[in-house]
């Protein structure tokens, strides 16, 4: 079982708790991503918490400390020791994402990214976000980045889709028409 799998499985059940104790999901996924970034500020400490070899009282203590340092909440201290206790500590990574998926679907929101050339002005990111809400039907958190790269245009991303409307993709497809164009005459 890949890690997708595993960390899709223990985000379901940390939805389920939020649900039956009527936590607020994006309360629970802020306080599990601040326990995933100081594992990866700190991959010593995760490194121990996956030795077989420390004691499991020694193990918890550890995880209290970060608990402890993060502010975490009760449901997420007995969830994140219940995955210690499991052993699939090493999948935090994946349950974040999971979870995150989970809570924006309960929120009703998409989340999307576009790339383009040059930094994009607020004014179009404002009408990208607005465009793909009316899309989607959903509120949409839009993250864009600046990719060298593409040689003008943008590339939008959210979930499995992608919209490439990049000169590449453009010039790519005048290639493939003439050569199709070519071919049939």
């Amino acid at each position: 079982m890949n890690g997708r799998t595993i960390g899709r499985r223990y985000a379901k059940a940390l939805m389920a708790a939020a649900v039956a104790r009527a936590a607020e999901p994006d309360t629970l996924l802020a306080e599990i991503e601040a326990v995933a970034r100081v594992f990866a500020a700190e991959p010593r400490a995760a490194t121990l918490l996956a030795n077989p070899k420390l004691l499991a009282a020694d193990r918890n203590r550890i995880l209290d400390l970060v608990l402890d340092a993060t502010g975490s909440g009760p449901l997420v201290r007995h969830f994140l020791h219940t995955v210690l206790a499991k052993g699939r500590l090493g999948v935090l990574d994946d349950i974040v994402a999971e979870f995150r998926t989970l809570a924006d679907a309960k929120a009703g929101v998409i989340r999307a990214s576009v790339a383009s050339t040059v930094p994009l002005p607020e004014a179009a990111a404002t009408a990208l976000r607005e465009l793909l809400g009316r899309r989607f039907g959903k509120q949409v958190v839009l993250s864009a980045s600046v990719d060298a790269a593409l040689l003008g245009g943008l590339v939008v991303r959210t979930g499995s889709l992608t919209f490439d409307g990049s000169v590449r993709a453009q010039l790519a497809a005048i290639h493939r028409k003439l050569l199709h164009e070519v071919t049939v005459a």
